[in-house]
């Protein structure tokens, strides 16, 4: 067991509630968790009263539970979404509570399970949770998702040990590097940002950070308008994608921290400066994909808009991206509007109008 674990999962815990769900006195948090969460969902329930909550509602799942009921439930279950789940996220929705949800579950938990089943539950539950997910998106009210270990993932981490002892790798070795905040903010000047170290002794130190000038990218896009260059990108007309402004033009940047070592910011200052003056270009060089075709044969640089629909992913690249129909609803809205293939999403039917 991690030493003093019960007092950094305490600590964990206010965090997410104190910082990344701010809850407000007379408030009422839903938190959504799992049973094997449940000391930290204690927790975090005790830190939701402690920030003056008016109550706290806190529901469960169950990987096991979730499972037994794709392969073996009755067909025509997953074509249903019951009226007290409706009643349940109206209820929030009309609350306007801030919505604390974990992610940590097995990663083969619907391994071998029908995709039909699967297809069949995310469509019939998108409909009558779509009014409450909108909201989300649009933060009508404030969310958070933590992230707890279990088993499962430590075990798939480290393949050669079990239990509690992947659980402990996972801890100690398993993560060394975290992304928090990208800067700051005003209340919270004093706590890690960006890019962070985790210390031996479980401190968080600050290292780097991406940094956006909205003035500046402001002042560009009117005067962009104004000019009427602000389709001049676009090559279909359809789009306005000619706001592609980077470090040379002061809209990105980096922050580095007093604390990263001397050598290491010199090179990002090195690499910083390759990028403003075009001498160092991560998109003109040999790029292949993960099935082997070639993007980039080195001889050519790609453009913008080649970058934003960028759809594929490196050979490099461990990982794949998840087609639309497995995106949850409470991310269909930005992924129609900004996600890599949005072009191709099929339109959503709408209501009448009158």
């Amino acid at each position: 067991m991690v030493p003093d674990f019960e007092a950094k999962l305490s600590e964990y815990a206010r965090l997410l509630v104190e910082v990344g769900l701010n809850v407000q006195p007379g408030q009422t948090p839903s938190i959504e968790s799992n049973v094997e969460y449940a000391a930290l969902t204690r927790m975090c329930v005790s830190a939701c009263y402690d920030c003056g909550a008016r109550n706290v509602v806190p529901y469960y799942g169950d990987d096991f539970t979730t499972r037994e009921s794709f392969l073996r439930a009755d067909g025509a279950v997953f074509e249903e979404y019951p009226s007290y789940m409706k009643a349940r996220v109206d209820w929030f929705l009309e609350q306007k509570s801030p919505r604390l949800s974990f992610t940590g579950s097995n990663p083969e938990l619907l391994k071998g399970v029908d995709p039909a089943r699967i297809q069949a539950r995310r469509k019939a539950s998108g409909p009558p949770t779509k009014p409450y997910f909108d909201a989300l998106t649009a933060n009508k009210f404030q969310w958070c998702v933590g992230a707890h270990p279990t088993p499962a993932w430590a075990e798939k981490v480290f393949p050669g040990r079990k239990g509690e002892d992947a659980m402990d790798a996972l801890a100690w070795e398993g993560v060394s590097l975290i992304s928090n905040r990208d800067i700051p903010t005003p209340d919270r000047i004093r706590e890690p940002w960006g890019l962070c170290q985790m210390r031996p002794d479980g401190v968080l130190r600050s290292l780097a950070a991406p940094y956006w000038h909205w003035g500046n990218f402001y002042v560009k896009l009117i005067r962009g308008i104004f000019s009427g260059n602000w389709d001049a990108l676009s090559s279909n007309g359809e789009r306005a994608v000619n706001y592609w402004w980077g470090m040379k033009s002061r809209v990105v940047d980096v922050i580095l921290s007093d604390m990263l070592p001397d050598g290491v910011g010199q090179l990002v200052q090195i690499l910083r400066r390759g990028v403003m003056d075009g001498s160092i270009d991560p998109f003109q060089r040999f790029i292949r994909d993960q099935s082997g075709k070639v993007r980039n044969d080195g001889s050519a640089w790609f453009s913008p808009e080649a970058v934003l629909h960028m759809d594929w992913l490196c050979d490099s690249v461990d990982g794949s991206i998840p087609p639309f129909e497995d995106i949850l609803p409470m991310s269909e809205t930005i992924v129609r509007l900004q996600g890599v293939y949005r072009d191709r999403i099929p339109p959503k039917k709408e209501g009448p109008l009158l």
